[in-house]
């Protein structure tokens, strides 16, 4: 198992792998994650809930405990800091 000392940076992986890339899966869906608990409108779900300046704790577990194998990991030349990156969306 690959560790990451910054999660950041664990994130930014996990978008051109998962998001980009599409070879790291199952690709995380927060809507999804979210219908299954009855919030079938997000956007509003946050916003109403003064969440949309934070990390959601089921997201950063998720993503805290993913296992990005080092074959894939390998496979990452390049990295891009987009604040409108997917996984930062998730």
């Amino acid at each position: 198992m690959t560790r990451f000392h910054d999660f950041n940076l664990k994130l930014l992986v996990i978008e051109e792998l998962m998001y980009q890339a599409g070879t790291l899966s199952p690709v995380y869906d927060l809507n999804a994650r979210m219908a299954e608990r009855g919030i079938t409108d997000p956007a509003s779900y946050v916003l109403e809930n003064g969440l949309h300046e934070e990390v959601l704790p089921e997201s950063r577990e998720y993503f805290e405990a993913l296992e990005i194998p080092a074959e894939l990991l390998a496979t990452v030349e390049e990295l891009c800091f987009d604040a409108g990156a997917d996984v930062f969306r998730h």
